[in-house]
């Protein structure tokens, strides 16, 4: 039955025996998949020596985390771009910060941790993407310093940070870190991974990340520790379902230094569509597991496509993986920490406290 469903979609078939996912990039993003404007590719000549010799410019690196709605902020940050650069500020686009020798260098500390020894050749990498913008400078992708196909939950944070601050000097530096609640934050990494058609096993899955030091606020200290407490930005996930995508957005904007962003919002079809990469409901879940196997790549992106615009979050009841059992475990292993959490980096969000206990 789920061969002919496939087939009734139109997608590509394979044999039963599972699919080769070594080619996949495990990119979560589809909200800044479309190709780069001309604008953003085109370099300023008369900017250019500025950008590399500035002593001052304000960076803020946009780092995650994964599944707190990054996909919505980059569609929106590209929609509104030419009204943001008006307001002074330019963007960076992830995957040009990705495609970097200076990114090569963070993924191999983000895996083992230590300093790169690249800092002459990261350097030149790192300021050639700053050419031609503005001293307000956004750079945001939420593979900064986590991977999503192999995950450290930010171990190495400190020292990929670190390493920025001597690659950019006196440059100020600010980092926004997105946080959700341990438990979800799981399960929408493991759905994320069903997404894409990889073969993933639940228990498995949870497993490798109890083995995880799972605390956001410890992730939080770490940046504090390099850049200053005044330059961490900490924003609750859950926050989007109580005061509206709008007003998520507007927020960002606002810590982005950006003063005037009343009329900057996010319509509903925007915040439930697929740019906003909506999850999979139970039963989008239920027909993935079976179907993904049976398809080639093209097939697997065709079908994400059709359960997201017709069987996600947005309108059938989300699937609930992770047991009740396995949630009480995991939160009260980190409810203290939560708990220090809010105290010290989220007492601005108290209303979204009740989440994470």
């Amino acid at each position: 039955m789920m061969e002919r469903f496939a087939r009734g979609l139109g997608l590509a078939g394979r044999d039963g025996r599972g699919s080769d996912f070594s080619q996949e990039n495990g990119d979560e993003s589809q909200g800044d998949t479309s190709p780069v404007s001309v604008h953003e590719q085109t370099q300023n000549p008369a900017s250019e020596q500025h950008s590399r010799n500035s002593v001052h410019r304000s960076l803020t690196l946009h780092i995650g985390a994964h599944k707190t709605a990054s996909s919505l902020l980059q569609t929106t940050l590209r929609r509104d771009g030419k009204t943001l650069r008006e307001r002074g500020l330019t963007r960076v686009h992830r995957r040009a910060i990705l495609k970097s020798e200076f990114h090569e260098s963070i993924r191999d500390t983000i895996q083992h941790g230590g300093k790169p020894n690249n800092l002459e050749r990261d350097r030149e990498s790192f300021l050639s993407l700053l050419e031609g913008k503005s001293d307000n400078v956004l750079m945001t992708t939420e593979d900064f310093f986590e991977t999503f196909n192999h995950p450290r939950f930010y171990q190495h944070i400190r020292d990929c940070l670190e390493y920025v601050c001597e690659i950019v000097g006196g440059n100020d530096i600010k980092v926004i870190l997105y946080v959700r609640n341990q438990v979800d934050y799981i399960e929408s990494m493991f759905m994320q991974h069903v997404h894409l058609g990889h073969d993933r096993r639940l228990e498995g899955f949870i497993s490798k990340y109890m083995g995880f030091d799972l605390s956001w606020k410890r992730v939080l200290d770490d940046i504090a520790s390099v850049i200053g407490r005044e330059n961490v930005v900490a924003v609750p996930y859950e926050s989007i379902k109580r005061v509206g995508a709008t007003s998520f957005y507007q927020t960002f904007l606002s810590e982005l230094g950006i003063s005037d962003v009343s009329d900057l919002e996010i319509a509903q079809d925007e915040s439930e569509g697929r740019s906003a990469n909506r999850s999979y409901s139970q039963d989008a879940f239920d027909i993935a597991s079976v179907i993904n196997p049976l398809l080639d790549k093209d097939g697997r992106n065709t079908l994400r496509k059709f359960l997201q615009q017709k069987y996600s979050t947005a309108t059938h009841p989300r699937a609930v993986l992770i047991s009740d059992e396995q949630r009480d475990e995991i939160r009260d292993r980190i409810r203290e920490d939560n708990e220090n959490l809010f105290s010290e980096y989220l007492s601005d969000w108290e209303a979204d406290r009740a989440a994470y206990l």
